[in-house]
């Protein structure tokens, strides 16, 4: 995604407010999950990767592996996205 479009602006506003949220509450896991999201989303994986991972040590949560497994399969690393969704799936039952 181009650094200057419309859509990108739009993510860094996103990451600039979920920013202040885990500013206020480091231990807010949806923020996490959605800032990784963001961050995946303008092609910034590892920080995708990191804020994650930093929300699933918060909070194991099923969708916050699949979430790990979408950054992975985007970077090409196949292995680790299969690994993720796998543990995803085993959440889920």
């Amino acid at each position: 995604m181009h650094a200057g479009s419309d859509e990108t602006q739009r993510v860094l506003k996103i990451l600039n407010n979920l920013n202040q949220i885990i500013e206020k509450n480091p231990q807010d896991a949806f923020a996490w999950m959605e800032k990784g999201k963001a961050h995946r989303q303008i092609g910034q994986f590892d920080e995708s990767i990191n804020s994650l991972e930093k929300a699933r040590d918060i909070m194991a949560d099923s969708s916050i592996y699949a979430e790990l497994g979408e950054t992975f399969r985007r970077i090409g690393d196949l292995t680790e996205a299969l690994s993720k969704l796998e543990k995803n799936a085993r959440e889920s039952c």
